[in-house]
This record gives C-alpha cells, structure tokens and sequence, in this order.
C-alpha cells in the first residue's frame, strides 16, 4: 500500500523534529525533498505501533521509523532512522 505523498512528507517531518529538510537534502544526491517524492524515491517506515510492546523475556520493542532512498545506483539506503517514536535528547535521529 502506498501513501499520498504529502503524508509521508507530513508524517516525517511531524515525528522528527531534529531533522530539516536543509540537512535532509544533503543526503539526496543533489535532489529537493519534493523532487525525490515526486520521483517515488523516497520511502517512510513506520514502525511505532510497536513500541512498548513485552517480549516474552520481559524487554520491550522499540517503535522505530526509519526514511529510505532509492539512489541513481537503484540502492536502497536509510537515510535517517529513529528507534523510539518521541523525539528526545536520549533518542536523536541518526542520519
């Protein structure tokens, strides 16, 4: 199932509020956030319904999300990924 691409953009945005769209774009081989979405290289994972669930060993799941690009190469690359859903300054996105 695909999302309307102004939910993706929305969405990850929304969740991660140490990464702009400035930095972002560096990440996307000379391309604009809007372009790459255009083009259906860019992927969002939501993971979040997760989060906090008990593993039989009493440890509980992180809600990760994670954005996807798909390079010029056809490479799949993450390229930002947060474990928890809440952004914090135990939990930064790593890009």
């Amino acid at each position: 199932m695909r999302c309307p691409q102004e939910e993706i953009h929305r969405d990850f945005f929304h969740f991660s509020v140490n990464l702009d769209r400035e930095h972002l774009e560096t990440l996307l081989e000379g391309k604009t956030v809007q372009e790459v979405l255009d083009q259906k290289k860019l992927y969002f994972i939501d993971l979040r319904y997760l989060a906090d669930i008990e593993c039989a060993n009493g440890a509980k799941l992180p809600g990760p999300t994670c954005l996807l690009f798909v390079r010029n190469s056809g490479d799949v690359v993450p390229v930002a990924i947060q474990l928890m859903p809440e952004p914090a300054d135990d939990n930064p996105v790593s890009s």
